[in-house]
């Protein structure tokens, strides 16, 4: 059987199992995603798919391999995305784990000569030995005409699960860390937020629709990105085109390119796009910031997408005067303040927080419509919420951890 019948036989002809994983904290955010992406697909499903939940992660069971790289290609909230290729019981001694990795469908999902890393667990089973499990994968790859690479090298991730001596063989869709969008190549800060922490942090506040989107101490701008993109319905992935998936001989071809088309087309629609302004005092920051504001409108609105208004404020967010901007505005309001590594020491922290109070307090006493939300500690933040509470809908339960830290985020509206 040549292999375009067996992609289509084995690949496309049956229905699919995916892992979605997310950010701690983040779960029922992820999930509701999830759901909603697969309620408005922009292929209709070949198969009746199922969503269920487990620890830090939701499974998609009978999803069509086209219905799973549209979901890898528009999810904003997934951290990675696994597609299950391979399920072998009974895995026992090398020779079967050799057998089984020379027999998976490998070669349909990565492109060929790609560097792949692989990714081994083992838990109750007689092949324990994680080291070895990767090495006979490494070699089993470089037979395939692959190469083996350690995952900050490689384009594609092969992941292996070893439990009760069954073999488990996925691969990451669209490729390695799909959470990295490749809008800000060379932006970074020094505690930048994940971009699917950012994401999902967007999510919480629901259906607000701002007109207006506000990222005060805005560092390299990954929360107003997140925030903009949310608005727009526009998924992180159109801004890469060397994701692993695409380039693999499963991908049937234009399937991508058709997806980004009706989802330009259902941005659109949606109406004009929000502006975009990010607040930084230092001056270096601010001046990346122009560069990376100019380039991302520019970028979404080549790929079909309305082009934003995005500008950088070199202002003090304590000092500067914001009625007048706020004013017959929905504002959404995204705010990572300094803490942790950023901040320096802990009562440096706690005098940021409690300006941060008094200033939101004093803008949206004054009937400004902002929402957004405040990352923190949950003690800084307690002093926070206390203030807010007494002009706006507060809600400070939320725990998730970025950079090894335990973190809050406050939600107000």
């Amino acid at each position: 059987m040549s292999d375009e019948k067996r992609i289509k036989r084995l690949v496309h002809g049956r229905p699919h199992r995916l892992l979605v994983r997310f950010a701690r904290g983040f779960g029922d955010i992820c999930r509701e995603e999830i759901e909603a992406l697969l309620a408005t697909p922009v292929e209709s499903a070949k198969f009746p798919t199922k969503v269920t939940g487990e620890a830090n992660a939701v499974v998609v069971e009978e999803i069509s391999y086209r219905g799973a790289l549209e979901l890898a290609w528009r999810s904003l909230t997934a951290r990675e995305i696994l597609l299950e290729i391979e399920r072998v019981p009974k895995i026992t001694n090398r020779s079967m784990l050799d057998k089984a990795l020379a027999e998976a469908t490998l070669a349909f999902h990565f492109p060929p000569g790609s560097a792949v890393a692989v990714r081994a667990r083992s838990t109750s089973s007689r092949l324990y030995h994680e080291g070895m499990i990767r090495e006979r994968a490494d070699m089993a790859l470089v037979a395939a005409g692959f190469k083996a690479a350690k995952t900050a090298d490689a384009e594609a991730l092969l992941d292996i699960r070893m439990a009760k001596d069954e073999l488990l063989l996925s691969v990451a869709v669209p490729g390695v860390e799909a959470f990295r969008r490749g809008y800000k190549p060379e932006m970074s800060g020094e505690a930048s937020v994940r971009e699917d922490l950012a994401a999902a942090a967007c999510r919480v506040l629901g259906a607000f629709k701002p007109s207006l989107i506000l990222n005060p101490f805005a560092g390299s701008g990954t929360l107003g990105a997140e925030a903009l993109l949310w608005s727009l319905g526009a998924p992180g992935a159109i801004f890469r085109d060397d994701w692993a998936a695409l380039r693999a001989p499963a991908c049937p071809d234009k399937t991508v390119a058709n997806f980004a088309l009706k989802l330009a087309e259902r941005s659109r629609e949606r109406g004009p796009a929000p502006r975009l302004r990010f607040i930084e005092k230092d001056a270096a920051a601010a001046g990346a910031l122009r560069k990376f504001g100019s380039a991302l409108a520019d970028s979404l609105a080549a790929k079909g997408y309305p082009k934003p208004e995005i500008d950088v404020a070199e202002q003090d967010f304590f000092t500067w005067d914001l009625e007048p901007m706020l004013r017959d505005e929905r504002t959404m309001l995204v705010v990572n303040p300094p803490y942790g590594v950023r901040i320096g020491n802990r009562k440096s922290a706690q005098k940021t927080y409690r300006m941060l109070g008094d200033r939101l307090t004093e803008v949206l006493g004054k009937g400004a419509a902002v929402s957004g939300f405040i990352f923190g500690f949950q003690e800084d933040l307690a002093a926070v919420a206390k203030q807010l509470a007494k002009v706006a809908k507060v809600d400070a339960e939320r725990k998730f951890v970025h950079g090894g830290l335990d973190l809050t985020l406050l939600v107000f509206s």
